[in-house]
C-alpha cells in the first residue's frame, strides 16, 4: 500500500481587521525573517499598507508558524491595477510546490475579489520566469529596491475588466470626466430633475463644488461613477454610479439620474442600470447591489422591481427633504439573481 500523502497546508484569506494579534505578529515575523534577515534588506516592513490589504497565508495543519504568505490589494485610483506583494515562502517550506500554490491562490483570490482585472507586482529579477508561468509580463526596465534588482510585471485582465465604457442598446456608459461638469450643472440644481433624490436637497451646487466632486469620484477606491450617453449620437443623458463599495463584503450602493427632462420615461434609465449591473457583477465581482428610494416614488420602484431588485425594508422618516420627512425603501439585488429582462439583453459592445 502506498504511503499516505503529506497533509496539505491550511490556507486562510482575511482582511487586516480580521487578523488576530497572534496572526499579524506571525505574518510580520515571517516577512522580516525572509526579507530583512535572510535577504539582508534594511527596510521598514510596517509600511502602513497592511490595513488596506487582504492577507493570504498557509500554515502546516499540524500547527506552527505560517509557511507562505502574500498581500493582495484592490484596484487603486485613476484605474491603477490590483496588485500582489510581499510574496514569500519560509526556507523550510521551499521546493515543495508551495510557492506555486501560493501564486495560484493569490491570482484566483484577486479575480474573485476584484474581478478579472489587470494585476501588478514588483518581482525580484531572478523570479521573473516564475511569475511568467502565471501570465505576468515585464512592463518596464529593471529597478533597484533595497539593494535587490526588481522587475515591474503585469498580468493582463480581460478586456471587459479594464476601465472603459459599456454600451447596451440605446445607451453607453463611460467613466465620469472633468469635462462633464457643465452638463452636470445643467441638472444638479433643477428641482424637477432632483426632486426625488434626497442627496441633492439644500443649497445650490457651484461649479467648483461639482469639479471637486468629479475629481474625488475619479480618485475614489470605493466609488465607480459613469456618465450616461446616448448610443446613437453621444449626447449626455445623466449619471450613474456605484458608491460605498465595501470590497471585503463585495457590496455597493446604486445611484442613477436621467438629467434631461425630455429624455425621461424613454427607457434610458433602465438600460443604464442594466449596463451598470453587468459591470458590478461580471467585472467588479460584487455580490450585492443596493439602493435607497423614496417610498412615494412608485415609478422608480417599479423600474427597480422589473430589473429584479427586492425590497429589504422601510426606513421611517429617514430623510428631511423639501420641508417634510420622507420614508425610504431599501432594495437590493444579488449577483445570483441578476437576469435582465428580454429588452435589456442586447449584447455588450466588444
Amino acid at each position: 500500500m502506498a504511503p499516505d500523502p503529506s497533509p496539505r497546508p491550511r490556507w486562510r484569506l482575511a482582511r487586516f481587521d480580521e487578523l488576530s494579534p497572534t496572526e499579524l505578529y506571525e505574518l510580520m515575523t515571517l516577512r522580516q525573517r525572509v526579507f530583512v534577515v535572510e535577504q539582508r534588506c534594511a527596510y521598514l516592513d510596517a509600511d502602513g499598507r497592511d490595513p488596506l490589504a487582504w492577507h493570504l497565508w498557509a500554515r502546516d495543519p499540524a500547527g506552527g508558524p505560517p509557511l507562505a504568505c502574500a498581500r493582495l490589494f484592490g484596484p487603486g485610483a485613476g484605474g491603477a491595477p490590483a496588485s500582489i506583494g510581499r510574496v514569500l515562502t519560509a526556507p523550510e517550506a521551499r521546493r515543495q510546490g508551495l510557492g506555486r500554490e501560493l501564486m495560484g491562490r493569490a491570482v484566483t483570490a484577486c479575480e474573485r475579489l476584484f474581478g478579472r482585472r489587470p494585476i501588478a507586482l514588483g518581482a525580484q529579477r531572478y523570479l521573473e520566469r516564475f511569475y511568467e508561468e502565471w501570465g505576468f509580463r515585464r512592463v518596464g526596465p529593471d529597478y533597484d529596491e533595497d539593494g535587490i534588482p526588481h522587475v515591474p510585471m503585469l498580468r493582463p485582465g480581460d478586456d471587459a475588466a479594464r476601465p472603459r465604457g459599456v454600451e447596451r442598446g440605446r445607451v453607453r456608459l463611460r467613466p465620469i470626466e472633468e469635462g462633464d461638469v457643465d452638463d452636470i450643472l445643467g441638472w444638479v440644481n433643477d428641482p424637477e430633475v432632483v426632486g426625488n433624490l434626497a442627496a441633492f436637497s439644500g443649497e445650490p451646487f457651484t461649479r467648483e463644488q461639482e469639479l471637486a466632486y468629479v475629481r474625488a469620484m475619479r480618485a475614489s477606491e470605493s466609488d465607480r461613477v459613469y456618465s450616461i450617453l446616448a448610443a446613437d449620437d453621444g449626447r449626455y443623458l445623466g449619471q450613474i454610479g456605484l458608491h460605498q463599495i465595501h470590497w471585503r463584503s463585495r457590496v455597493g450602493r446604486l445611484s442613477v439620474v436621467v438629467a434631461r427632462r425630455e429624455e425621461m420615461g424613454r427607457g434610458f434609465g433602465s438600460a443604464a442600470i442594466a449596463s451598470l449591473l453587468d459591470l458590478a457583477f461580471a467585472d467588479l465581482g460584487l455580490h450585492k447591489v443596493w439602493l435607497m428610494v423614496f417610498e412615494h416614488n412608485h415609478r422608480s420602484r417599479g423600474i427597480y422591481a422589473r430589473l429584479g431588485f427586492r425590497v429589504e425594508g422601510r426606513l421611517r422618516e429617514e430623510y428631511f427633504h423639501q420641508d417634510r420627512w420622507h420614508t425610504m425603501v431599501r432594495m437590493s439585488l444579488l449577483a445570483s439573481e441578476w437576469d435582465p429582462p428580454a429588452e435589456e439583453r442586447s449584447a455588450r459592445a466588444p
